[in-house]
Parts: C-alpha cells; sequence; structure tokens
C-alpha cells in the first residue's frame, strides 16, 4: 500500500504535466517544454511543486536516461521523481 503522501504529490504533480506511478514506487513525470521559456523554469517548477508539500529534503540531480531527477525524503518516506522535458 502506498503512503498517503505520495497520491497527494501524484496530484500537485499532475498540474504540470503527465504522471505516471513506476512500479518502484517513483514517479515520471512528463511536461511539456515549450510551456516554459528554459529547462531552468522546468527545474523551478517542479521544484516549487514538490516545496509546497513541506517535505524534509528535496534534491535536484541530472540523469542520463531523464532529463533530470528529484529525491525527496519525508521521514521515512523516499522518492523519486524522474522528470522528461518533451
Amino acid at each position: 500500500m502506498l503512503p498517503d503522501k505520495i497520491y497527494f504529490l501524484l496530484a500537485c504533480l499532475a498540474r504540470l504535466g503527465y504522471v505516471r506511478l513506476l512500479e518502484s514506487d517513483d514517479i515520471e513525470l512528463t511536461i511539456d517544454g515549450s510551456n516554459y521559456l528554459q529547462n531552468d523554469d522546468v527545474y523551478s517548477a517542479v521544484e516549487n511543486t514538490i516545496s509546497d508539500l513541506n517535505v524534509d529534503n528535496i534534491q535536484l540531480c541530472e540523469s542520463s536516461q531523464y532529463d533530470f531527477y528529484a529525491k525527496i525524503k519525508d521521514g521515512d518516506f523516499v522518492c523519486s521523481i524522474f522528470v522528461i522535458i518533451a
């Protein structure tokens, strides 16, 4: 069973783009890059959305498979959000 926080996170991220829950309980987020002037604006949008959840720790990281990903930790809850800018 997934923690309640992940459902709230999915709902918040759905405002940014297409959200898919992965088998590992991580999240894949596809964002339409044409809605943003540059990739830094996408990073800020994702970070600000996650910050609204008041989690303990957010870390944005580079990725070879995705444009970037965010690692979230809040108590025992740990999750990664893999972002694709389409």
